[in-house]
């Protein structure tokens, strides 16, 4: 631990269990469907379920899975986001579409009470991948390249998309790097535009990183594999009990009362 979280985030208390268990809980409660993005009533429900029953420090929203459910809904969007040659012309279309900011923030309200004490945190890939997908969606094939310009432009799309949704101060926003593209030189440019709107809005930025950093750059709060202010362990929850905070996914196919034992373990009980 490099920072002080308790001095951050008094209200969560220690240690900080930060879970993504999205494909254990449709497992568990939808029999491996995919859980109702679209719908906030259904959603609702199984939102309830699942916090219920992990008791995760924050209550997270996932915008990638949102993404992928709104895109399936709407094929029409590809018309769209081809109508310009621009590389990172798609991404900048889906996140001005109307009718996805309008689905996120109906999500977000009708899970409100859901949340209870705990608070929002809405997770979501980090640039390069976002422009990735979003290119895939559009034109069948990854990108050629996706340069540091790109990466850039994509920061700013998704800071201007988060702006839109008014969230409550206290909110969090986590940057999920699967691919370590925070070890990149410039990605404290890219990360700048989203450090700026939470402090705006009073939230916290959070990022989750396969990359061993050593600089927390202007996150608040961030885990690596080795630790910086969290631990984001390869082994999710079987890594060894003792970190202050954890980042975890749990398996999809996790043995639930391990899962609970785990946790248990986790905050000392």
């Amino acid at each position: 631990m490099t920072r002080d979280l308790a001095d951050k985030f008094p209200g969560l208390g220690k240690p900080l269990i930060w879970l993504d268990f999205w494909a254990y809980a449709e497992r568990l409660f939808l029999k491996g469907a995919a859980a109702p993005w679209l719908s906030p009533t259904e959603f609702d429900g199984f939102y309830r379920q699942a916090l219920g029953l992990l008791d995760p420090a924050v209550a997270p929203i996932d915008l990638d899975r949102m993404i992928a459910a709104h895109l399936a809904r709407n094929p029409h969007l590809r018309g769209a986001m081809t109508r310009r040659s621009r590389p990172s012309y798609p991404l900048k279309t889906l996140f001005a579409d109307p009718g996805l900011r309008a689905a996120v923030t109906a999500l977000c309200t009708a899970t409100a009470d859901a949340r209870r004490k705990r608070p929002l945190a809405l997770t979501v890939s980090a640039p390069a991948r976002l422009f990735d997908r979003a290119h895939r969606f559009a034109h069948g094939h990854p990108a050629a390249e996706t340069s540091e310009d790109d990466r850039e432009r994509a920061a700013v799309y998704l800071t201007d998309f988060l702006g839109s949704l008014g969230q409550p101060a206290g909110a969090f926003v986590l940057v999920v790097d699967r691919d370590g593209e925070a070890a990149a030189p410039n990605f404290r440019h890219a990360l700048a535009p989203l450090a700026n709107l939470a402090r705006h809005m009073r939230w916290h930025l959070a990022l989750a990183t396969t990359a061993d950093l050593a600089d927390p750059m202007s996150a608040d709060l961030v885990f690596t594999p080795q630790g910086l202010d969290g631990v984001w362990p390869a082994d999710g929850l079987a890594a060894t009990p003792g970190a202050a905070a954890l980042y975890a996914e749990i398996p999809a196919d996790a043995d639930p009362e391990t899962v609970l034992a785990r946790l248990r373990a986790h905050r000392g009980h």
